[in-house]
Parts: structure tokens; C-alpha cells; sequence
């Protein structure tokens, strides 16, 4: 593996696991509400993107999202890991989806699920999230 690539996914990796972090103290601290207000605004549903599976382009920060939320000592679930991916394409200048979606299961009752859309590709959230019917989508 030649060492400019290895130094990338460290960067990568480091800058994923701080904005993790991030995530969870925001989710922790602040109101779902006005967390919302923060990272964008809610899109009706004729303006949704309809998403494909994860396709190449952003494997890279998809592995780092989800290697650092194995180093991580905190809740790394769907909705830090959106977030997360969020604001890391945001600050490549991505325009980027995040979708909240529901089901219902028998033992469990309503669960809820968060993904990531960039480009029409799921970044984050992937695994399952066809399995939820999407009820929020912020831009």
C-alpha cells in the first residue's frame, strides 16, 4: 500500500472519528428540533432523490465513518454516522440528503432509521434502509 494513500485514510479516519464526536454531544446537548434547524432545512416529499446502493465514489468515507465508530468509546449509531457523513461531504461542498425513516416490527414495536444521500448514492445507513418508509428528508 503506498504510503500517500495510507496518510489519506488516517486523515480520513481522524477527521471521522472528531466529527463523530461531534455528533453525539450535538444529539446529546441540543433539541432534535433545533438540531435540524442547524444542518439544514426540510424538503417536501416531491423533492426527495431517490437513492441507489452504495456505489464506489464515497466507499472511502463510508469505511472511515464506519472504522471510526469502532474506536469509538460512544453511541456511533445511524444518526451520529449520518451526521457525521453529512457535514463531511458538506465541507467538500457535496449537497447531501439525510432521511429519517420508520417500520414497524413485531416484538419492537416503531424503530426508527437515519441514512445519507449525496449524488443519488447512500453513503451512510445503507444496510436495511430500504426497509423503512422515509417520513423526513433534510437538505
Amino acid at each position: 500500500m503506498n504510503i500517500l494513500y495510507k496518510s489519506k485514510e488516517i486523515g480520513l479516519f481522524v477527521e471521522a472519528w472528531i466529527w463523530l464526536a461531534f455528533a453525539r454531544m450535538a444529539i446529546l446537548i441540543l433539541s432534535f428540533e433545533y438540531l435540524m434547524k442547524l444542518i439544514g432545512k426540510p424538503l417536501s416529499a416531491q423533492e426527495w432523490v431517490k437513492a441507489n446502493q452504495v456505489l464506489d465514489r464515497f466507499i472511502p468515507i463510508n469505511q472511515a465513518i464506519e472504522r471510526a465508530s469502532r474506536y469509538s468509546f460512544w453511541r456511533t449509531k445511524c444518526f451520529e454516522q449520518a451526521l457525521t457523513a453529512k457535514w463531511m461531504l458538506g465541507s467538500r461542498g457535496q449537497t447531501t440528503y439525510l432521511y429519517f425513516g420508520v417500520r414497524k416490527e413485531l416484538s419492537l414495536g416503531l424503530t426508527a432509521h437515519a441514512w445519507l444521500v449525496c449524488e443519488g448514492e447512500i453513503v451512510t445507513g445503507g444496510n436495511g434502509a430500504s426497509d423503512f418508509t422515509a417520513i423526513s428528508c433534510i437538505i
